[in-house]
């Protein structure tokens, strides 16, 4: 495996990102800078999704890589003006969260990751992708595309809620194994 699950390499990915998004809507950095950050973290994650076998993120890598490079070859497209790319990288502020709940499996860190996750993928998304859509005045690819990354994201905030509902930490589930084996 190339990299797995490891959160200090998503951490890598996702803090640096953030900022630089961030820099970029506040116009301090070119758009290209964290679309050349973002494109080469997930062409390396689309080879360690393949090595891995993980589907589901596979997915995520190719869409988000289609979400790069064709926001990189529409030079003319209102997305730079808008800065819908860096404002799609924001999502990213979620992982964070999720890999700190990952560390700890502790209830009240998947509460905040849950919270994140809606901010940021389930309420964000549509909103930056309703105005590059108005800015467009059409459905283009970049919309395509980005609907079908909303998709993802709600199938694993449909997992997400599942889990919220049926919560037990790792000692929980051990303990109630037990009971079921006494």
């Amino acid at each position: 495996h190339l990299w797995g699950n490891s959160p200090k390499i998503s951490n890598l990915h996702s803090v640096p990102l953030c900022a630089l998004a961030l820099l970029s809507v506040r116009r301090v950095v070119s758009e290209r800078v964290p679309l050349a950050f973002s494109l080469a973290f997930f062409a390396t994650d689309l080879l360690d999704c393949v090595v891995r076998r993980d589907l589901p993120f596979l997915l995520h890598a190719i869409l988000s890589i289609a979400l790069n490079v064709g926001a990189a070859t529409l030079p003319g497209h209102p997305l730079h003006e808008l800065r819908s790319l860096s404002k799609g990288f924001l999502v990213e502020a979620s992982t964070i969260f999720l890999n700190r709940w990952k560390r700890t499996h502790r209830r009240e860190d998947y509460v905040t990751f849950f919270a994140v996750f809606t901010v940021c993928r389930i309420v964000w998304v549509p909103c930056f992708v309703h105005e590059m859509y108005t800015a467009v005045g059409e459905v283009d690819a970049i919309c395509l595309v980005s609907a079908a990354f909303y998709v993802l994201q709600l199938a694993w905030y449909a997992k997400m809620i599942s889990i919220l509902r049926n919560y037990r930490v790792p000692a929980q589930v051990k303990l109630a194994k037990e009971d079921k084996e006494a």
